[in-house]
This record gives structure tokens, C-alpha cells and sequence, in this order.
């Protein structure tokens, strides 16, 4: 049985995950829905270890750690330096991005799905 819900602020994650938590335990399958919703990243930076990682902080309190080292080749190659990884690394739409240009322009920016980072684990 699907429910339909109407939105009127989801902007913020934290909104998102205090619904998600508030639901009492009759809905189960509202909940189960909600768990579809892409999970959404509220902070990033880079590991302190300098090995080309990054700590990804979600909305729904998780915690992750996801290694780009076997990543950097193709369209990440320009993450090799490591000034670059640390310094351009930002949020945009939810996951973590890499603003190359400075411009906070979608074009110029590097992702990497939500899905992925919150796969690994600390």
C-alpha cells in the first residue's frame, strides 16, 4: 500500500531524517519508503590522513569514510594533486563534489553518488 505524502520543506536533510524518526512504528511502510529517498550529505572533508579520502557526515547521522585512490584516472585524474582534493572538495545537491573552477557551477564540478560514500563504513 503506497501513501501518498505532500512535502512542503524537505530542503533541509534534517527535516527529512526527523520525519523518517518520528514515524511510529504502524507505518512501516512509509518508513521503508522514505529509506528510498537519496541519502543526503550535511558535511565533507578530507581524511586527516591524506591518503585521498574523504569523511562524508549524512543527514541521518551516519558516518563514512570513502577512499578515492583507486579512482583517480579519467575524469578524476585532476584530483592527483593533493591541494586540489582538499582545497576544491565541497557539497553540492547532497553528495560530495569537487568545484574545480571555484564558480560553484554543476559543470565544473566532480561527484560521486551518495549511494557510493554511504557504502563504506568507517
Amino acid at each position: 500500500m503506497r501513501t501518498n505524502i505532500q512535502w512542503y520543506n524537505t530542503s533541509h536533510p534534517s527535516i527529512l531524517h526527523s520525519t523518517i524518526k518520528s514515524l511510529n512504528p504502524v507505518n512501516k511502510d512509509l518508513q521503508e519508503e522514505l529509506k528510498l529517498i537519496a541519502p543526503a550529505i550535511i558535511q565533507v572533508r578530507p581524511a586527516p590522513t591524506g591518503e585521498y579520502s574523504i569523511i562524508c557526515y549524512f543527514a541521518d547521522e551516519k558516518v563514512t569514510r570513502y577512499c578515492m585512490k583507486d579512482n583517480l584516472y579519467g575524469v578524476f585524474e585532476p584530483l592527483r594533486n593533493k591541494d586540489v582534493f582538499a582545497k576544491a572538495l565541497t557539497i553540492l545537491d547532497g553528495t560530495a563534489a569537487w568545484d574545480l573552477s571555484g564558480r560553484r557551477d554543476e559543470g565544473d564540478c566532480l561527484t560521486i553518488d551518495p549511494w557510493t560514500c554511504i557504502s563504506q563504513r568507517m
